[in-house]
């Protein structure tokens, strides 16, 4: 089965993706490390560029991030760390690359000092041509697994193509918030503009910004609680000489209030480890019934996170929850914390559900929808303590995981 998935893979003919831009994690490597080492017996030299797409699963539909103004997708900050992996993985060599962990640390110290990055990709790569293997430009031993060049070496087996793509590194915003756009945030294998032009849809229309400058916009009011997120369309364009010029859309939601904060967060580490795994470590957000003064349990309901795949987007595999929040011991943290602005991810939780989906309806996970009323309906008419015990890792072993709940447990009830 392994080696029908590799040869798939290599004939580029993978199950597609359809046209979302919802990226699926990237959580086992193995396939992946073996299609690498399949495609390194190609004579790297025949390559147009310093980068082969066929090195990794193209989850991220890099075809339709093209930089063409008519048919750019609108694109999300998950989605280009997603893209961002792929051309790191993609990379001939990347030695000389950063990991996204480096570009996460200057995303962060960019928005601790009140700035919000707008982050650039623009990068040409190389694709194996969909019958290449059929017009014997490659030779494919499916014994060994490897890739070759030839028979036919008169015709290039690759196709030259770009992909342009921008996000904003927090996309909750309300108000005046300072946007910086630089060369440090310009990332892939072309060579920066000195400016772009960026409509922020915010009435003012196309905006000339040269790059490593910041410029102030106005998102609009924080909505109230409860409220339909609004969301405004950003466009960016490069008409550069040096490059040809592209387009590229992203988004970001105006800031909605959440219509019930918890009363505290719990941050809790595993006192055992499940064999082969660190100690799991998870937030409890806490939210008493209306009648429990006492900041302490007296009849609670624990909603246990399941899966969630979203840390491990664009192959990061760390896990953060707003302000980059580490857990090191069992305890209470800071509420604060996690009303930062320098905050990458929503306020209560890590990954694509957490407190906020108790809370409120999330308008992107419709499938949680009814949570904010069932919450309700236990917590003021039946008087529970609603508890939900969210994972720092959403996706490693439900064992490891278990054990944060045998904590929260003992500790509790």
């Amino acid at each position: 089965m392994k080696k029908l998935l590799l040869i798939c893979l290599l004939l580029n003919i993978f199950p597609g993706f359809g046209q979302s831009i919802q990226p699926l994690p990237i959580a086992d490597s193995t396939i992946l490390d073996e299609l690498r080492l399949s495609l390194s017996t190609l004579n790297t030299g025949r390559m147009s560029t310093n980068v082969l797409l066929n090195r990794v699963i193209p989850i991220s539909n890099p075809q339709i991030f093209n930089g063409d103004y008519t048919n750019a997708a609108v694109n999300s900050y998950e989605n280009w760390e997603q893209q961002y992996w792929e051309y790191y993985n993609g990379a001939n060599d990347k030695s000389a690359l950063e990991d996204i962990s480096a570009i996460h640390g200057r995303i962060s110290a960019k928005m601790n000092s009140g700035q919000i990055p707008l982050v650039l990709l623009e990068y040409k790569y190389d694709e194996l041509l969909p019958d290449a293997a059929t017009l014997g430009l490659i030779r494919i031993d499916s014994v060994n697994e490897r890739v070759y060049d030839g028979p036919r070496n008169d015709i290039s087996p690759y196709s030259t193509k770009v992909l342009f793509s921008a996000a904003l590194t927090k996309e909750e915003l309300a108000g005046t918030m300072t946007v910086y756009v630089g060369n440090d945030f310009w990332l892939g294998n072309t060579t920066p503009p000195s400016y772009v032009y960026v409509d922020f849809g915010d009435g003012l229309g196309w905006r000339f910004i040269w790059m490593n400058s910041t410029i102030q916009v106005n998102f609009g009011a924080i909505q109230a609680a409860g409220t339909t997120i609004q969301q405004r369309v950003i466009h960016v364009w490069h008409p550069q000489t040096n490059s040809p010029e592209a387009y590229a859309r992203t988004a970001a939601k105006q800031q909605r209030i959440i219509a019930v904060a918890p009363d505290a967060a719990l941050g809790i580490k595993a006192s055992t480890v499940w064999p082969g795994n660190g100690k799991a470590t998870a937030i409890a957000w806490i939210k008493y019934a209306p009648d429990n003064k006492s900041g302490k349990f007296r009849k609670p309901l624990i909603f246990v996170e399941g899966i969630d795949f979203s840390p491990y987007m664009g192959g990061r595999m760390t896990h953060r929850y707003c302000n980059n929040t580490y857990i090191d011991q069992t305890g209470y943290l800071n509420l604060a914390a996690f009303q930062n602005n320098s905050c990458v991810n929503d306020n209560y939780r890590n990954g694509e559900a957490g407190w906020n989906e108790i809370a409120e309806t999330n308008d992107d996970y419709p499938a949680l929808e009814r949570m904010p009323e069932l919450r309700t309906r236990l917590q003021n008419q039946e008087g529970y303590d609603i508890v939900y015990l969210d994972f720092s890792d959403g996706a490693t072993h439900i064992q490891s995981n278990a054990l944060t709940l045998v904590e929260l447990i003992n500790g509790c009830c």
